[in-house]
């Protein structure tokens, strides 16, 4: 069945990952496709954060022509439009994974092409030059918080080591919400700084961007890891921008 994750999970997670899948179950159910359905108080909403991903792709850093993508998260597969339409690099093959059968048979309803594939799983089943998670680790449902962080820092481990050139992973931030017992409730709100660090601790010796310039309460780490030795490229040190 691939790669699965190491060790158990923390004792609240598994509960929680089976009430995030019948939330989303129930949203393609009742509302379909559509951006306000996961969350978004708008489409222009979801396509900045899209964009802020997506700058994964600096030529500056270097890239390849071409590369592979995973998707942990993908919902209905909003993601492939914006991936689709890059010329640099060209995107060959693009795997979304989901914990929801109703996203993945949305998905796989709304997206024709072939380099795509979607695959109801949560972890990745292959490796890819490059992962994304667009919001995936934002809803916590029941989890303790505690619990919920060493499941994270376990995914960002195991995303590190099925991506090849880079992973762009987005998280909510919002001290104030991160405080107030209604903010806590369902939502993980994370601390940038310590976040950051779990981001450097899996950069196999190569950068981590912070992009907090695009959306109140939201960030995006840029990973990216020491091209192939064919390369020759030297990545860039740790930048914030924001």
């Amino acid at each position: 069945m691939g790669e699965q994750r190491s060790g158990p999970l923390p004792l609240s997670v598994p509960s929680a990952l089976a009430d995030i899948a019948w939330r989303f179950d129930q949203v393609i159910e009742n509302r379909g496709a559509s951006s306000s359905g996961v969350g978004w108080s708008s489409p222009q909403a979801q396509s900045l954060r899209f964009q802020a991903l997506l700058r994964i792709f600096d030529p500056a850093c270097g890239i390849p022509d071409t590369a592979s993508v995973l998707d942990l998260g993908c919902g209905y597969g909003a993601l492939w439009a914006e991936l689709a339409a890059l010329s640099h690099p060209r995107i060959t093959s693009y795997v979304g994974y989901d914990i929801s059968a109703s996203m993945i048979a949305q998905a796989q309803r709304c997206t024709d092409d072939p380099r795509t594939r979607f695959v109801r799983s949560g972890v990745p089943q292959e490796n890819a030059d490059y992962g994304f998670v667009s919001g995936t680790f934002n809803y916590r449902a029941k989890a303790d918080p505690e619990d919920w962080k060493s499941y994270l820092r376990s995914m960002f481990a195991l995303l590190a080591r099925r991506c090849r050139w880079g992973l762009a992973i987005n998280l909510l931030h919002s001290p104030r919400r991160r405080l107030s017992a209604q903010g806590s409730a369902t939502m993980f709100y994370a601390d940038i700084d310590e976040w950051t660090r779990v981001a450097k601790s899996v950069c196999k010796g190569g950068s981590v961007e912070v992009l907090t310039d695009y959306l109140d309460d939201d960030f995006t780490l840029l990973i990216r890891f020491p091209p192939p030795p064919e390369t020759g490229r030297v990545p860039d040190t740790t930048r914030l921008r924001g």
